[in-house]
């Protein structure tokens, strides 16, 4: 048997008993039965930690996007979705007013929590990325169902406008167009969905990783 030193050849341990090489995670030496004191750490243990010391910047971008998504959210509820001009009359109506703003606001109110928690490096649940992409999926479908509905909004206004004297200039001079509101929910909705995953994936990484002793199958010697 060639001579090694006393830490042996790299990932090897001599045994103190039968001065045999095993391997440096090993607890019991294989030929004569000895039982180390300790083992030396894992390979996997040493890459895992490098890993989850990485985690936070994949979590600190979701909590920003998630923080900016509840923000738009939260005041695109009460910023106009319609607005109708005639000469110097204007009305405009935001989500609050058509009571769909109470739901968005209400996401945006999630999305902001959950932001504001990550920010604060606060233990999320693994269900908060889940829960940010279902706020961001209802909002987006509160906002294109709303945009959709945009035309028959815009016919009330007008109507409205002609109430307030202005029936002869209505049809000619009559201009509406989508608020700026209504694009801010549906930016924030994109934009919540986006952090979700990003929260979701950084959850997965910096999950706990089962590691199996890497200890040798056959039976120790007894002397």
């Amino acid at each position: 048997m060639s001579e090694m030193g006393p830490e042996g050849s790299a990932g090897m341990k001599v045994c103190p008993s039968c001065a045999e090489p095993v391997r440096a995670a090993a607890k019991v030496c294989r030929y004569c039965g000895y039982k180390f004191e300790s083992a030396a750490p894992l390979p996997a243990v040493t890459d895992r930690s490098a890993a989850v010391a990485h985690a936070p910047a994949p979590t600190r971008a979701g909590a920003i996007m998630s923080t900016i998504a509840g923000v738009l959210l939260i005041a695109g509820s009460f910023l106009p979705w319609a607005s109708v001009h005639v000469i110097t009359h204007t009305v405009r109506r935001s989500g609050m007013d058509w009571r769909a703003g109470v739901f968005t606001l209400i996401l945006g109110v999630l999305a902001l929590v959950v932001g504001i928690a990550a920010l604060a490096k606060l233990r999320l649940p693994t269900f908060a990325g889940i829960g940010t992409i279902a706020v961001g999926v209802v909002a987006a479908i509160i906002g294109i169902f709303e945009f959709a509905r945009i035309g028959t909004r815009l016919d009330t206004l007008r109507r409205l406008v002609e109430r307030l004297g202005a029936q002869r200039l209505a049809d000619r001079f009559t201009t509406g167009h989508v608020g700026i509101g209504l694009w801010g929910v549906i930016a924030g909705s994109v934009l919540a969905i986006v952090a979700g995953f990003v929260l979701l994936n950084a959850a997965d990484d910096t999950a706990p990783v089962p590691v199996t002793p890497d200890v040798d199958q056959r039976s120790p010697v007894s002397v």
